[in-house]
Order: structure tokens, then C-alpha cells, then sequence
């Protein structure tokens, strides 16, 4: 007999809504119950998110008046009033070059040689065979020359030399036929381009050969550049000057014929973007903070470790710092709160107070080792704050295990979904069954009421 694959075909019952109702009644509790857990394990993990996220992005700000480079850019100003691009010579400072002016005349610049050789025929022509090998400054390469090679050749040879170390060969045709020049870029007094050739036939564009005849002529010697610094002669086989002025680099670009004065200074600027960049990512933290505690609307609304981060800052810049910064509050360089709790560098004084740029201002000019240890030794306010935000946002963290814990128990919700979609899977199998036990009987009933029908039908009309 063929199995009953529909409640209540066997009965006509509708049995199919029974299990379908029943269904949906066991469900719908739980599923409403685990949406819920989900959406609030859902919204508080971005708000600790934003949370993390905004007090790392805030550190990082606060991390630049830590690194000492923020406090050792220097600026280098030229008293001649020209551009930068026309002056003799650049000027690059170093960390450690503290300030002062300057002045420095360019007497001569450093050159390399020049070697030419007398009218050699035509560019096609050929010289003769065997080795040439060029020396300047302790550096050498040889190229070998053919019988075949042509003044032509011979310049490409050199100049295509894989070792060459700053050769340069070029033919000027001349009314009296080709010369063939060496121009050696490596300069400094003593570091004249040699040129030696192991053959004869080759001493017409050689400096030296076996027979001690040459051809080349020296146009240029190399030599150093001269310059006075201070009044102070200095040399450097370069055009560039290290160190001459401990802690810079002088390039010099053209012989001068007088002193160019110039003037090291601290970059105030660079300080001063690094403070306002503070003072402004301090004020994002505060709106993300307000905005995610916010209690009718906040993802982490009424959150006591918000509350609690944002009063531990706040005691922090506005209390002494402690330790032995010779500064020891954000107040005494001019970086104070507003009515509003915002952080603020103040344009306007109270009375006969500073405002908070004068105060800063001065600050910079008459304290600024006090300022940046203030910020950036060991127990200054960027470290303080670091170890601070560290026991939030670091590796063992209360936000990073709070992420951590939220994302198990949103494991545990879609765990928690396959529970139940198990049940009701078992549960209406049962249902089934049952009811299918159920039809068969009310069936089996109805036939027999109907046979039974039959009969008393039969007989009555009989009689």
C-alpha cells in the first residue's frame, strides 16, 4: 500500500496547516529571540570598533610630537633676497645642526679633465691596435682596440664600456680633421684622466705608451673646490661640501664675487602643524566618543569605558603631567578647553593673560628643548598617553578582548540558528508521523461508516 506523503489526504483533514501553525509557533520565539541577540552583539561590536579605531588614530597624531624628527627640522634662509633656484649654492641641514648665520664665498668649483688630441683625419679613420686603459681618482677600466676600429668605433667602445667610470668620448670635426676628447667627470686636485695605451700605433690618443711618445693633450686639469666659510678657506675634491659646517651639506652651483650670507633656524612651523594636529585630533575623538555614547542613539550608549577613557584624558591634559619635564601641563604652552570641552589653541587673551598662540609662540622661542621633552621623553606625555590607550586598544587590550568576545558569542548565535533549525526539522518529522497514524485511523473509520452506510441504505430499501 502506498504511503501517505501529505497530512490529511487520508482523513481530509487539514492536517498540513496543523503541522505548518505548530511549526511556526515553536519558530517563531527563538528566531525573534536570536535576531535580537544578533542586532545587539552586532551594534555594540561596531561601536567598540569605532571606539578602537578612533583612540589609535587619535595616538597616532599625538605619536608625531613624540618623534624627536618634529623637533629637529631646521630652516635655512638666504640674506640676499634672491630665489632658491638662483642662488650658488644649496644648503642641507641635519638633525643635529643647531642655529646660526652664515657666510660663504665660492672661490672656485671643482672640475674633471679634459684631454684632446690632435687632428687625426677623418671620423672613419683607423689608428692602429691593443689596449687603452683610462685612470682618475684610483678608478680604471681598459678597452681593447681592433686594427679595424675606426675613430667612430673607438668612441662607441669607451662610452659603451660596462666599467667606465665617467668617460666621456666625443669626435669635434674640425677644418683640420677629427679630434677625438676625453672629458672625465671625476674631479678633485691630483685627479687628472690618464690615459695609457700597451701599443705605439695608439700613443696619438694615449697619454702615455711604451716608447713614452702621447698624443693626447691635457685642456683641463681636475681640481677642488675652494670656498671660504666664515672667512675659513675650505676644500673638497666635490662641489659638495660635508660637514664643513658640522651637522650640513653646502652643493655649490657657481663661483660667487662676494660672501652669500644664509641663517639655520628652527622650522617652527613643523612644531606647530604637529600641535595643531594634536589639538584637532583630539576634538574628531571627542565627537566619536560623544556620538557612539550617545544614549538614545549610540551603538555603545551609556558605555561606562567610554565615559571612563574620556575623563582619564581629560584629567591627563588638563592636570599636572608629573615626572621631570621642566613643562608639566598642555595649559602652559597656551593649548586649553573650551566651554564646550573642546581643545583649543586660543587667539584671544583674558585680560592681560597671553592668548594661547602668544603663550605657544613664546614657548617655542624661548623653551623649545622644554617643550619637546614635555611631549617626547620617557615619562612625557605622549608615552603616558600611549600606556594609557595601550590598556584599551593593545594586544591584551579590554577593546580587543571585548571584540574578541562579542565575535563568539555571534558564533554562538548562528550555532544557536542551526540548533533550532534541527529541532524544527525533528519536530515536524514527528508531527508527521503522529498525524499520519492519526489519518490512517480516521480513514480507516470513515470507510467503514461509509460501507456501513451502504448496507442500512440497502436495507431500508428492502423493506
Amino acid at each position: 500500500m502506498a504511503s501517505i506523503t501529505s497530512a490529511g489526504v487520508g482523513s481530509g483533514l487539514d492536517l498540513e496547516s496543523i503541522i505548518e501553525v505548530t511549526i511556526q509557533a515553536e519558530s517563531a520565539v527563538k528566531t525573534n529571540q536570536l535576531n535580537a541577540r544578533e542586532i545587539n552583539y552586532t551594534t555594540e561590536l561596531s561601536g567598540v570598533g569605532t571606539f578602537k579605531a578612533a583612540l589609535d588614530t587619535f595616538n597616532d597624531a599625538l605619536a608625531k610630537l613624540g618623534d624627536d624628527e618634529t623637533y629637529n627640522s631646521r630652516l635655512v634662509s638666504f640674506g640676499n633676497g634672491l630665489e632658491e633656484s638662483e642662488q650658488a649654492f644649496e644648503v642641507e641641514v641635519g638633525s643635529s645642526m643647531q642655529s646660526g648665520d652664515f657666510s660663504v664665498e665660492v672661490l672656485q668649483l671643482a672640475k674633471g679633465s679634459k684631454l684632446q688630441s690632435v687632428a687625426l683625419g677623418a671620423s672613419n679613420s683607423t689608428i692602429g691596435t691593443g689596449n687603452l686603459t683610462f685612470n682618475a681618482g684610483g678608478s680604471e677600466f681598459t678597452v681593447n682596440i681592433e686594427s679595424a676600429d675606426t675613430l667612430e668605433d673607438i668612441r662607441n667602445k669607451i662610452n659603451k664600456e660596462s666599467e667606465n667610470f665617467g668617460v666621456s668620448a666625443n669626435i669635434v670635426n674640425s677644418d683640420s680633421g677629427a679630434v677625438l676628447t676625453f672629458s672625465s667627470s671625476i674631479s678633485g686636485d691630483g685627479n687628472t684622466l690618464t690615459v695609457t695605451s700597451d701599443d705605439d700605433s695608439l700613443a696619438a690618443i694615449a697619454t702615455s705608451s711604451p716608447s713614452g711618445s702621447s698624443g693626447m693633450i691635457i685642456q683641463q686639469q681636475s681640481q677642488d673646490a675652494k670656498a671660504l666659510i666664515n672667512d675659513q678657506t675650505v676644500s673638497s675634491s666635490t662641489n659638495e661640501l660635508s660637514d664643513k659646517i658640522q651637522g650640513t651639506t653646502i652643493t655649490l652651483i657657481s663661483v660667487t664675487t662676494q660672501p652669500q650670507e644664509f641663517s639655520v633656524s628652527v622650522d617652527e612651523g613643523v612644531v606647530k602643524e604637529g600641535l595643531q594636529e594634536f589639538v584637532d585630533a583630539y576634538n574628531v575623538l571627542k565627537g566619536q566618543l560623544d556620538t557612539v555614547s550617545n544614549a538614545s542613539s549610540g551603538s555603545l550608549a551609556s558605555d561606562s569605558t567610554v565615559r571612563t577613557v574620556e575623563q582619564q584624558l581629560q584629567r591627563m591634559f588638563t592636570n599636572d603631567l608629573g615626572g621631570t619635564t621642566e613643562i608639566q601641563s598642555l595649559l602652559e604652552i597656551g593649548i586649553n578647553f573650551n566651554r564646550e570641552g573642546e581643545m583649543e589653541i586660543s587667539s584671544l587673551g583674558i585680560g592681560t593673560l597671553q592668548s594661547g598662540e602668544e603663550l605657544l609662540n613664546s614657548t617655542i622661542s624661548d623653551r623649545y628643548s622644554s617643550l619637546q621633552s614635555f611631549f617626547s621623553s620617557d615619562d612625557g606625555l605622549v608615552n603616558k598617553v600611549d600606556s594609557l590607550i595601550e590598556l584599551y586598544t593593545g594586544s591584551g587590550g579590554s577593546l580587543l578582548k571585548r571584540e574578541e568576545s562579542l565575535n563568539v558569542s555571534l558564533e554562538k548565535v548562528e550555532t544557536d540558528r542551526e540548533t533550532l533549525s534541527e529541532r524544527l526539522i525533528n519536530l515536524e518529522a514527528s508531527l508527521r508521523s503522529q498525524y499520519a497514524s492519526l489519518d490512517s485511523i480516521i480513514a480507516q473509520y470513515q470507510t467503514s461508516s461509509s460501507y456501513i452506510s451502504s448496507i442500512l441504505t440497502s436495507v431500508s430499501s428492502d423493506n
